[in-house]
């Protein structure tokens, strides 16, 4: 009955052995894999949405509009990177489940085009331990000179 098969579905999915492959129907993707019996096939919604997420501005969803539109226009409609993007890393998620990243050349940047349903991900950079600032160590070093002064004193 179709209760059985939804949670049959829904059990599969959520199991380990479930794995999400892009294909491509319209015939130019010579790698689609063959279905083998007792395989399940999910065929999502066609969603127009732009998921925006990760160090923008304001995370948002937009509609696709544009469709020759790049990361970027989507990145900027989201207010623009953040002080902590690390944005020579910024990537596309088609809703299909392929990734296009980034690519560079010296200097300039080409961010991946952006289909209907995608997800735009700005990665953040790590926090990073700085390094001590010259005050900080002239700070420490009077210190331990002072703290060598009072026991040389004590000493005598």
């Amino acid at each position: 009955n179709a209760a059985t098969q939804k949670k049959d579905v829904a059990d599969a999915v959520t199991s380990p052995e479930y794995i999400k492959i892009p294909i491509s129907l319209t015939g130019k993707n010579k790698t689609n894999p063959s279905l083998l019996s007792g395989d399940i096939v999910i065929v999502e919604p066609l969603n127009n949405s732009i998921q925006i997420k990760g160090a923008v501005q304001q995370p948002t969803v937009t509609n696709s509009t544009n469709y020759s539109a790049s990361a970027k226009h989507y990145i900027n409609a989201a207010g623009g990177f953040s002080s902590k993007a690390l944005r020579k890393n910024v990537f596309v998620i088609a809703q299909n489940g392929s990734i296009k990243a980034t690519r560079s050349l010296l200097f300039l940047k080409f961010y991946p085009k952006v289909s209907p349903g995608a997800t735009v991900v700005v990665p953040e950079r790590s926090e990073q331990r700085t390094r001590a600032t010259f005050q900080e160590i002239m700070g420490v070093a009077t210190s331990l000179a002072t703290f060598g002064i009072i026991i040389d004193r004590l000493l005598q």
